[in-house]
């Protein structure tokens, strides 16, 4: 039961749909959701109110409890709701981005000066950029599964700046040596041995549109 919350949300992220993931007790089944922005996933709970026990939650995440007899009902009743509220748009993942920027721009002043808006957290998130037509000089899998992609960018022939890409090291259509790409990254400084340089953090790309 501890882990149902985990699992919903690494299957919502996975598949970009929203997900319900629960465990079945002797009377009683009990559940966490989590959603894609625009699905208000507690308002599909309340639209399924009369079948639980309790629930609660927000916009993008929710728990519920109700009765191992309902179960069926509810799921019925949650594709009902589905059906008519969630739209493709919906569907298709989206990043809002702070700003779109050359890679020439982050010299290190402008991106320690990003060091004023932290801390960063819930409701204070990092700037996110995005830049466009980069090319991938260097890319390799790293880490003890391979899952992260290490990379290094360059645009319109000016220096190359290091890029770590977790998580994105196991797809299949990752980016290659040569390819031009859009990328979404949070700018950092990296401090090692006395220098200091400007690295990548990304959180997604596309090939160049």
């Amino acid at each position: 039961e501890g882990i149902v919350g985990l699992v919903a949300s690494r299957l919502m992220n996975h598949y970009y749909r929203p997900a319900l993931v629960m465990r079945r007790g002797e009377d009683e089944t009990t559940g966490s959701a989590r959603s894609v922005e625009g699905f208000h996933i507690t308002q599909a709970l309340e639209y399924c109110g009369d079948l639980l026990t309790r629930f609660g939650g927000h916009a993008q995440a929710a728990g519920f409890t109700l009765e191992n007899d309902s179960v069926e009902a509810f799921h019925e009743r949650l594709l009902a709701y589905a059906a008519e509220h969630l739209t493709e748009e919906m569907l298709q993942p989206r990043i809002l981005v702070d700003a779109i920027v050359d890679l020439s721009e982050l010299k290190e002043p402008s991106v320690a000066s990003l060091g004023e808006l932290e801390p960063c957290g819930a409701g204070n998130l990092p700037p996110v950029f995005a830049s466009r037509k980069v090319r991938v000089e260097f890319a390799r899998c790293v880490g003890s599964d391979g899952r992260h992609l290490q990379m290094q960018l360059s645009q319109n022939n000016g220096p190359r700046l290091k890029a770590i890409a977790f998580g994105l090291g196991e797809l299949e259509c990752r980016p290659n040596q040569g390819d031009l790409i859009d990328i979404v990254y949070t700018p950092r400084l990296n401090h090692w041995n006395g220098n200091t340089s400007v690295d990548l953090e990304i959180q997604n790309w596309r090939p160049a549109q």
